[in-house]
């Protein structure tokens, strides 16, 4: 463990250096909400509820959103598909150090860095939301907090195994990369991070309800806002989800070694 505590350290103190465009980032990332809010203010003037929903609660809605992309969101694709591409993989082939374990502990690193920037910057604009808006805080109780936090730690996996499968991509495919923008629009239309799966047509819920993105965004927040009730078939199905990304990463790679080995070779 201490050579991934290394390489997470080297990673944190690496992203340390550009801690001014990680708040630029933010920054950037929070112009989208502060416009969506002014639209929904606007939607919300002439009627209460829309679809079951207050503003409140859209509101709400959409600060978690928020705040569950800075925890589960990973945006590595390109640099390391460049690294493929550029052969600048080789010490991971011949050393004891796997190359997936890297990208993990590197985005780990860079991760907390984020974190640590972004939650004091999201309090603030949470609490300011909050007496603008009236929305409600998150008081949530033991069984919620723990379940949401498994939910949390899933849409990482899930969102950093996506990420994985773009760059090991590059083995075959020279612009893997640009996969990231498919990616991009697939999870925001289908994970509910784009708009409540309440304000979906019936044909968009249907198709939501059956893929696995409505674990990043709408089954959480869901479970927050207590409109969702999570069971024992969800925990099965992310169960057998999870397995089977990683079985699927297992063949990928093997795939990917010896892809690399006999073009490089």
């Amino acid at each position: 463990m201490q050579k991934y505590w290394v390489i997470t350290r080297q990673m944190i103190i690496r992203t340390l250096e550009f801690r001014s465009e990680i708040v630029v980032w933010i920054l950037l990332d929070t112009i989208p909400f502060l416009v969506m809010f002014l639209i929904w203010n606007q939607l919300f003037s002439q009627q209460q509820t829309i679809r079951g929903l207050t503003l409140s609660q859209t509101i709400h809605y959409y600060l978690l959103v928020a705040l569950i992309s800075g925890f589960i969101s990973s945006h590595f694709e390109e640099w390391r598909s460049d690294e493929i591409r550029n052969g600048k993989i080789d010490f991971f082939i011949t050393r004891p150090l796997s190359y997936i374990n890297e990208i993990l502990f590197k985005e780990l690193g860079g991760k907390l860095v984020y974190l640590a920037v972004f939650i004091p910057l999201y309090l603030l604009f949470f609490f300011a939301s909050s007496y603008f808006f009236d929305v409600p805080g998150l008081n949530l109780g033991w069984q919620q907090l723990s379940l949401s936090l498994m939910l949390l730690g899933i849409g990482y996996i899930f969102s950093f195994v996506l990420a994985l499968w773009i760059v090991l991509g590059t083995f075959w495919l020279e612009g893997s990369e640009g996969l990231k923008h498919f990616k991009w629009v697939t999870e925001a239309i289908f994970s509910g991070s784009l708009l409540p799966v309440v304000f979906m047509p019936d044909w968009l819920q249907r198709v939501v309800n059956i893929l696995p993105f409505k674990y990043l965004y709408a089954v959480p927040i869901g479970v927050i806002q207590q409109t969702y009730q999570f069971s024992t078939g969800d925990g099965l199905y992310l169960f057998g989800l999870i397995i089977s990304m990683i079985v699927i990463t297992s063949i990928i790679w093997s795939k990917a070694l010896y892809q690399y080995s006999s073009v490089g070779g």
